[in-house]
């Protein structure tokens, strides 16, 4: 199950595009004021935002491919933002406690593979696959006994914990029909590149043109 069921939220300023041709074909890339920072990332074509809401302390962004709802949608992309988390967490141990959260819900039916640490424009971050092979209970458009798997990357910005998910639901699943596998996670992760962790006193142009670090 989509752990933003987990997270308590409320409305979030509007993404930014700058897809510089403004072919649907082709990926766009999007910048989105958080807390304390701007998340720029791409979307793959045709991919739109369905969802936004936010709270004092947590926010959230939903997108969907042309032609699916959210009272049915088979594929989502989702980034959160956590504003000012204690230093003491890192993407590591905040991907864990996603995962033990995952574990409580889901049973014997949780999958999670950690995937490894890496750097994104700088800052630490931290990537797994995590889902439900068979969802205990119904959730909006699917059923008990429908899977839902996502790639997950945590990173850590300059003062919010941002995270992107990408996720798939269909029919239930075990480990070795999981939709989403290490052996393909990397291309789910490299569609969202470019990703840049923007100073919300930057332009979002310059921070659009510059290469990340």
């Amino acid at each position: 199950m989509k752990l933003t069921f987990f997270l308590a939220i409320m409305l979030l300023a509007p993404a930014v595009s700058f897809a510089q041709d403004a072919d649907p074909a082709k990926p766009s890339v999007n910048i989105i004021p958080m807390y304390g920072d701007g998340v720029l990332f791409s979307l793959p074509p045709g991919w739109k935002k369905t969802y936004q809401q936010r709270n004092d302390n947590v926010a959230i962004v939903e997108f969907l491919p042309s032609g699916q709802t959210l009272e049915g949608w088979r594929e989502m992309i989702t980034v959160q933002a956590v504003r000012n988390p204690p230093a003491q967490v890192t993407p590591r141990s905040f991907m864990d406690l996603m995962a033990g959260k995952m574990r409580e819900s889901c049973g014997a039916t949780a999958v999670n593979i950690a995937l490894g640490g890496l750097k994104i424009d700088g800052h630490p971050a931290f990537s797994a696959i995590m889902g439900c092979g068979a969802q205990p209970h119904p959730t909006a458009g699917a059923k008990a006994g429908h899977g839902e798997v996502a790639y997950y990357l945590v990173v850590r910005g300059t003062k919010d914990m941002l995270i992107f998910q990408r996720a798939v639901r269909g029919p239930g699943f075990n480990s070795s029909t999981s939709p989403i596998r290490p052996d393909n996670a990397s291309a789910l992760h490299n569609a969202f590149l470019p990703i840049k962790i923007c100073s919300l006193a930057e332009p979002a142009a310059d921070c659009a043109r510059r290469n990340p670090r």
